[in-house]
């Protein structure tokens, strides 16, 4: 306690209030650093990560409050879910949190696991890839433990997240990252259900084509420069078809029924061909952008190493120019602009050298434990053998739909063809598809 009386001069006294102020715990305002799980912090804690300096006092008495509070929610909202698609005759009972189902970890157990070095791995797309068949896939590995609440929670590409980042940039570089770690890992994982040694990750198929989530992962998370990064990508015009017929499916047109907020009550999404229309009509607006920048000899310096760098500032472009014209980003599906792989990927590989594991969907569903051996090989996974009878349950098909030939396939998958080259190129291997294309074989589904 500090005492003041009335005698004491103006400025002495300022300051002692200051320094009281600070001492009775203004660390609970802006918060402390964030440091590793005390025993004392951890029993205290139940199992959620609490900073040590946080341990005693009125602070620390809301604080576990509401961190109890937020757990006690945590695992209501795990009930019902299925983080972890695990064999149901191993000792974690095929929920991934013990053999009793106890998500709650002794404190030794909690201090062992590092939360900022959570979640080891992502799969960062790329939609209606196969990316739900490979997440529950890797979650079959004994050493991997999906203890995400969502397999997509979609929070590094949330506009919230941005704003988090930019409301901690007042701090000191560390102190603002390891604050944001610690609400994505809480928001996203049930961190006491992790064991020490395992591999945890999620797989939200937003993060490949967002600029918040690049962001985010290039340099805001602790772990930035570990984290490895998974992309599966797949035939784009089949990919693109695959989408829409899934967003018919969730969102999509009832007949008789009109939702003012829905985008796809628009007879826009009418049909296949009117969905994609203003997309197509940017692509090949844009290939012409490009080819008078080359007659005019705007590139001649580097046309041998074009990578159609004027043709993704077009699309680009054009991509705001849609949003603007529906009026949000999310009327917009971008059903062939997420098939541009190559736009986006090589921003991934540049910034995650040697962290980005490429597949394909073809390769999953011919190959399904060759691609998982990959994945194991990739994340540092001791060997696993996989049950062919439990994945093929993994890896049921999604909804099929009838074979898709005419000539809008034949002149999308045309306007497709460079960029497929370029993306070969830049991963130094064949795309499977580009075969069948030159082949001149335009029928959905393409392999």
């Amino acid at each position: 306690d500090v005492m003041v009386s009335a005698a004491t001069p103006i400025s002495t006294r300022n300051v002692l209030v200051v320094v009281a102020v600070v001492s009775a715990g203004l660390v609970g305002w802006f918060g402390p650093p964030l440091l590793p799980l005390s025993p004392k912090a951890a029993e205290d804690s139940a199992g959620v990560f609490l900073p040590e300096e946080l341990v005693g006092g009125p602070v620390a008495t809301e604080q576990r409050k509401l961190l109890r509070s937020q757990q006690v929610g945590s695992d209501q909202h795990q009930q019902g879910k299925r983080p972890h698609a695990g064999n149901k005759n191993d000792d974690n009972d095929g929920n991934g949190y013990g053999q009793d189902g106890d998500s709650r970890q002794s404190p030794a157990v909690a201090e062992k696991v590092d939360v900022f070095d959570i979640p080891q791995a992502l799969i960062i797309g790329v939609q209606k890839c196969g990316t739900s068949a490979l997440y529950y896939g890797i979650c079959l590995h004994p050493h991997v433990n999906c203890a995400a609440y969502q397999k997509e929670p979609f929070f590094l590409s949330k506009p919230e997240a941005q704003e988090q980042i930019r409301s901690y940039e007042f701090m000191v570089s560390t102190d603002h990252r390891k604050r944001f770690h610690e609400r994505y890992v809480n928001a996203c994982f049930n961190v006491s259900a992790l064991r020490p040694g395992e591999v945890t990750l999620e797989a939200s198929t937003t993060y490949f084509h967002s600029d918040v989530a690049f962001e985010i992962l290039q340099s805001h998370l602790m772990n930035s420069k570990r984290i490895k990064l998974i992309v599966a990508l797949r035939e784009p015009v089949t990919r693109a078809y695959s989408q829409y017929q899934h967003d018919v499916r969730r969102r999509g047109i009832k007949p008789g029924t009109f939702e003012k907020s829905n985008p796809f009550h628009d007879k826009r999404y009418d049909t296949f061909a009117q969905a994609v229309q203003a997309e197509l009509s940017a692509l090949k607006h844009c290939r012409e952008v490009d080819r008078l920048r080359d007659q005019h000899g705007f590139l001649e310096a580097v046309r041998e190493d074009f990578d159609y760098a004027a043709f993704y500032q077009c699309v680009e472009e054009n991509q705001k120019l849609l949003y603007k014209a529906y009026g949000r980003s999310g009327a917009v599906a971008n059903y062939l602009f997420k098939g541009l792989y190559y736009w986006k990927l090589q921003r991934w590989f540049e910034m995650f050298p040697g962290r980005i594991l490429v597949l394909f969907y073809s390769d999953l569903r011919q190959d399904p434990i060759g691609t998982l051996q990959q994945v194991q090989a990739f994340l540092g996974l001791p060997p696993h053998e996989y049950d062919i009878e439990q994945l093929a349950h993994e890896y049921q098909e999604g909804s099929r739909y009838d074979p898709v030939s005419s000539p809008l396939i034949r002149e999308i998958a045309r306007e497709f063809e460079p960029h497929n080259q370029l993306l070969a190129q830049l991963l130094g291997r064949p795309v499977p598809w580009n075969q069948q294309l030159q082949e001149n074989k335009y029928t959905i589904p393409i392999s």
